[in-house]
């Protein structure tokens, strides 16, 4: 099942291949983002990913995958790392006396400013800051979002519950991008969201 098989699925629903506006990589892509936004899916929780931390940085730097956070792990510490938001995270970083609600070791997930040269980075902030630089320092457990496909020989990287369901969406996307006329791209996937086949998948 990969780029190419998709075709066959776009030509069966449109009577003919997609126009060169919306070709079928992009098509293929689309759908695999929004079936990733569905549903917190088992596929795309990911093993632990050890990361790196430098010294006097005060962030580490996640997996190009990385879509949210499951869990946090200093090694060295055998510190589980709580959730806290930005802003108290760079309170604690400038208090005389730190106390981060009992728990010594928080972390922000946050999106750098986006610049006319370079696009948003995600970062992982962290109190207290790393005092070392120490490969493999911690351990991160993350649910990971779709990562676009770049040839008709990739293979779609989902499970066999949800491949009813991706072809739905694809159906939908290259439906509603193409006829909007017969129904919005909107009404199409909130209809999914509402199908069997996406209850059948969550199960």
């Amino acid at each position: 099942f990969n780029v190419a098989s998709c075709e066959q699925y776009i030509r069966e629903t449109l009577g003919g291949p997609s126009s060169a506006t919306y070709p079928t990589l992009e098509l293929v892509n689309r759908a695999g983002s929004h079936l990733c936004g569905m549903s917190p899916w088992r596929f795309q929780k990911r093993k632990v990913a050890s990361l790196d931390t430098v010294a006097a940085q005060t962030y580490v730097v996640p997996p190009s995958d990385f879509g949210s956070l499951i869990g946090l792990y200093g090694v060295q510490s055998n510190a589980e790392y709580q959730p806290n938001d930005y802003e108290t995270i760079i309170s604690l970083r400038s208090a005389t006396t730190p106390s981060p609600n009992g728990n010594p070791y928080v972390f922000a997930v946050i999106d750098t400013t986006p610049t006319t040269s370079s696009a948003a980075v995600r970062h992982i902030e962290l109190f207290p800051v790393p005092v070392s630089s120490v490969t493999g320092a911690m351990n991160l457990v993350y649910r990971a979002i779709w990562a676009d496909l770049t040839n008709d020989t990739d293979f779609v990287p989902i499970p066999d519950y949800c491949k009813t369901l991706f072809i739905s969406i694809l159906y939908a996307f290259a439906r509603g991008l193409h006829r909007e006329e017969e129904g919005s791209l909107a009404k199409r996937l909130a209809e999914l969201k509402l199908s069997e086949q996406f209850f059948s998948a969550v199960k």
